[in-house]
């Protein structure tokens, strides 16, 4: 497989980055690049791997009017193809324009109350907002290690105050939030924080297991001491062992109450690898497949499951972000792969609070710290996906959230689908059993067949 110039991975990059274009333009834009790209049978999922650092910078930075309005000269890129006998599609609005469009939310008889197992994300916070302006009730679950954390919980803090305020007091929205320090890692707490829910607003309508740390490093970095060998043991317990704990908690109360509605917040890792990021895909992965397990299982209690899957950066880029040591080996100069690593490092490095130094050798983490602004223009998406999903009476098995994550995903599941045709001759030769028996079946029809009777001569 060729690798793609890297003029073209550039020019790639500044339109999915600085582009706000519409549906029609994304899907022409897409057409041109692919059939530049055939020759060189380059994968357009990662044409959204390698915009995630460029387009989150031109998101996060706070003076976007710095920033150039086209590409350079050498960058630039022909328009995308306008049909002869079609006007051009008028200027849209951007998709981050100031005005947010408000959520919706499935039409229901009376509030319903949420279980979030963490509400210390940015993304979270957003949600319980729009949850308690809607009417719903609230539970979040506080894990010690980052509600301790005083530049962790700062948002979080603001969100209390703000319901303690006399405005939102007469709303209630004191009243319809309520906070549990739990961490989610002890079964014992998980299941007397849900206890606690029940018992102060009578039932839990939804859970939302939204958990979620990333842990970087390749397999081989992970493994050159004790240290890192022990960040896999952990990725897993944050972010399947702990939501497990929850999901079987709460099921004996769902099951009895027959409706509820089991969401996992996930991502497109769930679907796609990440090189540099083997073991958060490998959680994420273990997650969505007990899921897939327990969606049948719950079925006949009338309690759904959907699986929520945003963009990697969003969980990636508004929860805690752990870096193993790098080895020489595995360096951008050295592998072709594109390092999430260094996407991920140029978002933290713009705030000399979270900056990382490539050149560590210690276990380093993050807690990513992005303008509000920018923040809500990286999570509003997957907020008001959350809010129209929840509580559904018929909800997706799993949501996309977002057309690039939509054409990843997409891309990825055709390039499975062709593989299997393509051996599909190779999988049926296997077929041991079903050989054997039509063997058996053709020696046996022989058998049992009695040769054709000599015809008879009549004696003069």
């Amino acid at each position: 497989m060729r690798t793609m110039h890297s003029k073209d991975q550039l020019s790639v990059n500044y339109y999915l980055s600085t582009s706000s274009p519409s549906l029609m333009q994304i899907t022409a834009r897409i057409a041109t690049l692919k059939a530049r790209q055939a020759a060189m049978q380059w994968p357009i999922s990662r044409i959204s791997l390698y915009a995630i650092s460029t387009r989150c910078h031109f998101r996060a930075n706070p003076h976007p009017l710095s920033l150039p309005s086209r590409a350079p000269p050498e960058l630039q890129s022909p328009p995308p193809p306008v049909m002869a006998d079609r006007k051009a599609p008028e200027p849209t609005p951007t998709r981050h324009a100031n005005s947010i469009p408000p959520p919706s939310f499935p039409t229901h008889n009376s509030p319903r109350t949420w279980f979030l197992t963490t509400a210390l994300s940015p993304l979270i916070i957003r949600l319980v907002r729009l949850l308690l302006a809607h009417g719903d009730y609230v539970v979040a679950c506080l894990p010690p290690s980052e509600i301790d954390d005083d530049a962790r919980s700062a948002e979080f803090r603001d969100l209390v105050n703000e319901c303690r305020s006399s405005r939102k007091d007469r709303e209630g929205w004191k009243d319809r939030f309520r906070g549990i320090r739990c961490d989610g890692r002890v079964p014992a707490q998980c299941g007397a924080a849900v206890a606690e829910a029940v018992a102060v607003f009578g039932r839990v309508d939804i859970l939302l297991c939204c958990r979620s740390e990333a842990v970087v490093g390749c397999v081989e970095e992970l493994s050159t001491n004790p240290v890192t060998r022990n960040l896999v043991r952990d990725q897993f317990e944050t972010v399947f062992f702990s939501q497990v704990n929850f999901i079987k908690a709460a099921l004996p109360l769902l099951r009895g109450q027959r409706t509820g509605h089991v969401i996992i917040l996930s991502s497109t890792g769930g679907h796609i690898g990440t090189p540099g990021m083997p073991i958060y895909t490998s959680a994420i992965w273990a997650l969505e497949g007990f899921c897939d397990s327990l969606a049948y299982e719950i079925a006949p209690f009338n309690v759904k499951v959907t699986i929520v899957q945003p963009n990697k950066e969003i969980q990636s880029l508004t929860n805690k972000i752990i870096f193993a040591p790098q080895l020489p080996y595995y360096d951008s100069d050295m592998s072709p792969a594109p390092s999430i690593r260094d996407m991920l490092a140029n978002v933290l490095n713009m705030n000399p609070e979270t900056a990382v130094d490539p050149s560590d050798t210690d276990v380093v983490s993050r807690y990513p710290r992005l303008p509000p602004s920018a923040t809500d223009r990286l999570v509003l998406e997957t907020v008001h996906a959350l809010t129209a999903i929840g509580g559904h009476e018929n909800p997706p098995a799993r949501h996309i959230v977002g057309f690039e994550g939509a054409v990843a995903v997409r891309e990825k599941l055709k390039t499975v689908t062709e593989e299997l045709e393509d051996f599909v001759d190779a999988s049926l030769s296997v077929d041991i059993f079903d050989s054997e028996l039509r063997a058996e079946a053709k020696e046996g029809k022989t058998r049992e067949s009695p040769p054709p009777a000599p015809a008879s001569t009549a004696s003069g």
